[in-house]
């Protein structure tokens, strides 16, 4: 949010819940930067404003959050259920026991087939409390005659006290579904006549590496990708090179829109007993290029093997519940 955008929001704040927060804020010298110091003596000289936060609005009330969590808490009404895009997410219960809180959530949905088993909330789902807290949730099971899934969430606070009652807001703006594990011998590529690949680069947007230091992740040669995909191992996930490169075998995938997808993989050695010789690895963008340390002479005694997740792209919505946690 920038300075515009939050200070719109603190004019659709009522005054009497900025005389609350006047009342109840408790600043961290050693956690707060200007702009929230700013931001809260702006709350605090705050003329006569609309009623914003009780009125529902989700800017208004995230503005108030980021300065005052319990009493954007306060303020948030209780809807232990939403829908959107024909999707419901409903609080099934809550409960408290020893410090901890937990919460079962349903996701339903009323319109079609878009949720099954492999239903997650792709990292996209916030726990607001009134309190810095850190939470897990996991899925729990699948019911296909109401085309439900069912989900844990588990809560502690930060400083080790023990939870007591209040509201508690979760929100999730991403589902996805429909995931697909490939699990196949990739016998397109023949390991006794491998293509020596000259036409190499170093990337500039490694984002990650496996087995291997930083210093040597960017120094690594990567083939330069086809234009056009050489073959498929698994729905959105294409091999767009391989070959020797320093005397290494090298494959480079590309996992298609995995920022929408999640398509992910992973390919290994493996031998005729099943053993499996894993690869190093570096990670740019939609690609990943496997990296084995298994001498060219050695290659024929192997197959390669890939295992991949793929799925269509994620559902986009705004799901938002608040309820109450009792002691």
């Amino acid at each position: 949010m920038n300075k515009d955008q939050l200070i719109s929001a603190i004019g659709d704040i009522d005054e009497s819940y900025i005389a609350e927060a006047h009342k109840n804020i408790h600043i961290k010298k050693h956690t707060l930067r200007p702009f929230d110091i700013a931001a809260a003596a702006m709350l605090c000289i705050a003329a006569p404003l609309p009623f914003g936060v009780a009125a529902g609005s989700e800017t208004a009330y995230q503005a108030l959050y980021t300065i005052a969590p319990p009493v954007a808490q306060t303020f948030k009404p209780v809807q232990r259920s939403c829908t959107d895009q024909g999707i419901r997410i409903e609080v099934i219960s809550a409960d408290i026991s020893d410090g901890k809180a937990s919460f079962c959530l349903s996701v339903q949905d009323m319109e079609a087939d878009r949720i099954d088993e492999t239903i997650d909330l792709y990292d996209s789902y916030f726990i607001h409390m009134p309190f810095d807290s850190v939470g897990h949730c996991s899925f729990s099971e699948f019911d296909p005659e109401t085309k439900t899934a069912y989900f844990v969430v588990h809560i502690e606070r930060m400083d080790g006290k023990a939870i007591k009652s209040g509201k508690t807001t979760f929100s999730v703006s991403q589902l996805l579904t429909h995931k697909k594990k490939t699990e196949r011998y990739i016998d397109e590529i023949g390991l006794g006549d491998l293509p020596e690949i000259s036409d190499t680069f170093h990337p500039d947007n490694i984002n990650g590496w496996s087995d291997m230091e930083s210093d040597e992740a960017h120094s690594t040669n990567c083939i330069k990708p086809s234009d056009t995909p050489l073959f498929y191992a698994a729905d959105g996930a294409a091999v767009t090179g391989y070959g020797l490169v320093d005397g290494k075998l090298h494959i480079q995938m590309k996992y298609e829109n995995r920022h929408e997808t999640d398509n992910h993989g992973f390919i290994s050695l493996m031998d005729s007993n099943g053993e499996q010789t894993y690869c190093r690895g570096v990670h740019f963008g939609e690609y990943e290029e496997y990296i084995f340390d298994v001498s060219p002479e050695e290659l024929p005694q192997y197959r390669l093997f890939g295992e991949f997740v793929t799925a269509p792209p994620c559902i986009n919505g705004n799901w938002s519940v608040t309820f109450k946690f009792e002691d």
